[in-house]
């Protein structure tokens, strides 16, 4: 399958689906991995643009895939303005070269994350291009805020949860002790024991 896996933000993709894209990748799929935000300026103080663009050269070791990073916006501040619009949209489809992807994975719109409720806006103009199917994955950092997301479908990463652990130990400058168990705590109670990824299938075309 010819796989598409968008996050709003680095660590993005490696928190909600590091497992299932490890599990894809291994697979045989043809995985895309695209990035919205580019690192930049950042209001954490124990971050910066070249912290977070190392961490992601990490994390693109461990996968063994190189992101593709849209050209985002900045403010005069040289923080981050994604926004919707007809500008952004054939940005994003010059990334991908308008490819009718099998899969597409997408951020979940109830994240309360302004970035994040962008990307599903944006990812959402993608499916005219012949996607056939459409996932919407669960964040373990917003989760508890859902009131409409179901999960429909868990994918199962015990064999990759290790390395979904490495994936996470890439970006130190964020995700912390508290953090990272929390993520741990969301997997692990999806799968009754077992470490599981949450998605909400939208699409599916057969």
């Amino acid at each position: 399958m010819k796989i598409l896996v968008v996050g709003a933000h680095p660590d993005d993709i490696e928190i909600s689906c590091g497992g299932t894209v490890l599990k894809f990748i291994q697979e045989g799929h043809d995985v895309d991995l695209v990035v919205l935000v580019k690192p930049s300026s950042e209001v954490n103080k124990k971050r910066n643009k070249d912290i977070v663009e190392t961490e992601l050269d990490k994390s693109s070791n461990v996968f063994g895939k190189k992101f593709k990073i849209l050209n985002t916006l900045l403010f005069d501040n040289g923080r981050p303005n994604l926004e919707c619009n007809v500008n952004t949209i054939t940005d994003f489809e010059s990334l991908l070269n308008n490819i009718p992807y099998d899969l597409m994975i997408i951020p979940c719109n109830e994240d309360t994350h302004n970035d994040h409720k962008i990307a599903n806006q944006i990812c959402m103009s993608y499916i005219r291009h012949g996607v056939k199917e459409i996932w919407e994955v669960g964040h373990p950092l917003y989760s508890h805020n859902y009131t409409a997301f179901v999960p429909n479908l868990l994918v199962n990463i015990e064999q990759f949860f290790t390395k979904k652990l490495e994936l996470l130990n890439c970006y130190s400058s964020y995700l912390d002790e508290n953090k990272t168990n929390e993520i741990i705590r969301h997997n692990i109670y999806y799968g009754r024991g077992f470490p599981v990824e949450v998605f909400k299938i939208i699409k599916k075309q057969i």
